[in-house]
């Protein structure tokens, strides 16, 4: 049994417009069938199967969090190598990080989203307002008061 014998797996293509689509990484489709053998090819080269159907490649994705509001938070810690910007990645090289936002179509469901750059993190040399390279995420539901005011 694997994690990888039932559902679907998607990948996403950030579009300029700020508007986005997953891809499903399916054997069923054309362009990866004429690439690969079978499903399991797929699955195993994920990341060559991605770049076929022109998913966007991202500045080394760390931690993914929910917020309350159903809106995804992504970092993504750096990309020295990158030689150039995109929408999704605005900076080439990209040595300090930035963090995504998105929020699906359907709650998590959908195939499509909207989203926007959250935050690009730059190293100031030590400036007390800014951060470089975000790594981990999380929220945290505050519980409401019992005492009304």
């Amino acid at each position: 049994m694997s994690p990888l014998d039932e559902g679907k797996l998607y990948v996403a293509r950030f579009n300029d417009d700020g508007s986005g689509e997953w891809l499903e990484l399916s054997i069923d489709n054309p362009l990866l069938a004429t690439r690969f053998a079978n499903q399991a090819e797929v699955l195993t080269y994920a990341r060559l199967a991605a770049d076929v159907l022109g998913a966007t490649p991202m500045d080394r994705p760390e931690w993914t969090s929910v917020a309350p509001d159903g809106s995804v938070f992504c970092t993504l810690t750096n990309n020295s190598r990158r030689t150039e910007a995109d929408a999704a990645n605005p900076l080439a090289p990209n040595p300090d990080g930035h963090i995504i936002r998105w929020k699906d179509s359907d709650e998590h469901t959908g195939t499509s989203f909207v989203w926007d750059i959250f935050i690009i993190a730059e190293d100031t040399h030590g400036s007390e307002d800014t951060f470089s390279d975000p790594d981990g995420i999380s929220f945290i539901l505050a519980e409401e008061s019992a005492h009304e005011q």
